[in-house]
């Protein structure tokens, strides 16, 4: 999968700026992320019983569009108020 082989390129990239300093050792799991996050997924499966992940998954992806959304709409009125069509001190 995509986030599988995003997760990988982290990893390796985390563990090789790690592998540069000789004080101390890359941690096994940066190697492996792909597998640390279906454990995490797996010991999750359980607690989904008291704590809904689907809505709170819902809920993350609305806050995050709203987020952009707003963040477009601050970039359009910077952009915008560049331009003053002859207002201003125009003169």
């Amino acid at each position: 999968m995509i986030f599988e082989w995003i997760a990988d390129i982290f990893a390796w990239l985390f563990s090789t700026v790690l592998g540069v300093f000789p004080t101390f050792d890359v941690p096994e799991w940066s190697e492996d992320v792909a597998g640390f996050v279906e454990d995490v997924n797996g010991y999750m499966v359980s607690v989904s019983v008291w704590f809904p992940f689907d809505l709170a998954a819902s809920g993350l992806v609305v806050v995050g569009l709203a987020l952009l959304a707003a963040f477009a709409i601050k970039v359009a009125r910077i952009a915008l108020s560049l331009f003053t069509a002859g207002g201003g001190s125009a003169g």
